[in-house]
């Protein structure tokens, strides 16, 4: 699947779903794209904002601590509904890596 508008190079895969991630430890796989169809409110919404208005955060924390890390530095954000399906997307990543096995 490549719904991108650019030829992909080799060893690049693309996915719809959070379980083709799982496609990087295939041989020869560099990286793996995750095309999401229902990211695109999101994505819109994003780009709207002013990117110096964006969170800037690096820390280093348990899946099950980002959740409410991220409410905590997304309030700055919005009011909209793209908000929480931001945030979601980060917990749902990041729980999706947590659990996958080493490379």
């Amino acid at each position: 699947m490549n719904q991108l508008a650019h030829p992909l190079p080799f060893g690049v895969r693309v996915t719809d779903s959070i379980t083709g991630l799982a496609d990087i430890h295939a041989p020869h796989c560099a990286a793996v794209i995750w095309a999401r169809p229902d990211c695109a409110a999101v994505t819109d919404w994003l780009a709207e904002l002013p990117a110096d208005h964006l969170p800037r955060i690096r820390e280093i924390l348990r899946p099950d601590a980002i959740p409410a890390r991220l409410q905590a530095v997304c309030a700055s954000l919005p009011d909209a509904p793209e908000r929480p399906l931001f945030i979601d997307r980060i917990a749902e990543l990041a729980e999706h890596f947590a659990a996958a096995p080493p490379c």
